[in-house]
């Protein structure tokens, strides 16, 4: 599940539909209606979200009233690789291999490779959450997708065996 807006192709801002609750969207394949996801938030509407969490599970609020949760920051780097056999990869033909930062005696680094991943995408469902209430916290839309991962035996591989398609940090 990630959380991000959903836009019009051709709009760089959320869309706006005539609906004031969470909806289904459907990608239309021959409508005039088309819209595309993308994830990740505007920093303004992560913000608002972050200082609603921390309100949320702060402990100046009565126990039963605290959402009970703790804070973990992870960075991963993420490397995608062509598959130099087709056949290894399937129709996907890009191989996933994440790199978790460490850190030793000041000096922060990435692990070596782990796995090799093969992602097979399935399908998704978006959820547009509708017109928000200013006083209701930012707007924001929900991306459900369905995808397998599949790890490959033997040697993951590296930027000297294989073409680096993608590398993307990410912050958890």
């Amino acid at each position: 599940m990630r959380i991000g807006i959903l836009k019009g192709n051709r709009s760089s801002t959320r869309i706006e539909l005539p609906i004031s609750s969470e909806v289904l969207l459907l990608q239309s394949q021959a409508g005039s209606f088309q819209y595309r996801f993308q994830p990740g938030l505007p920093p303004e509407i992560f913000g608002e979200l972050v200082q609603k969490l921390e309100h949320l599970r702060s402990e100046s609020r009565p126990r039963e009233q605290r959402l009970d949760c703790s804070v973990s920051v992870q960075t991963l780097l993420d490397v995608t690789y062509e598959a130099a056999d087709p056949k290894v990869a399937g129709a996907n033909r890009h191989l996933r291999v994440t790199h978790r930062r460490k850190e030793e005696n000041g000096t922060q680094s990435w692990s070596e490779g782990g796995q090799a991943i093969v992602k097979t995408k399935h399908d998704s469902l978006d959820l547009y959450s509708g017109r928000q209430a200013q006083e209701g916290g930012p707007a924001f839309d929900i991306r459900v997708a369905f995808a397998s991962e599949e790890t490959l035996a033997g040697k993951s591989p590296s930027p000297q065996t294989h073409q680096v398609m993608m590398r993307r940090e990410k912050h958890r």
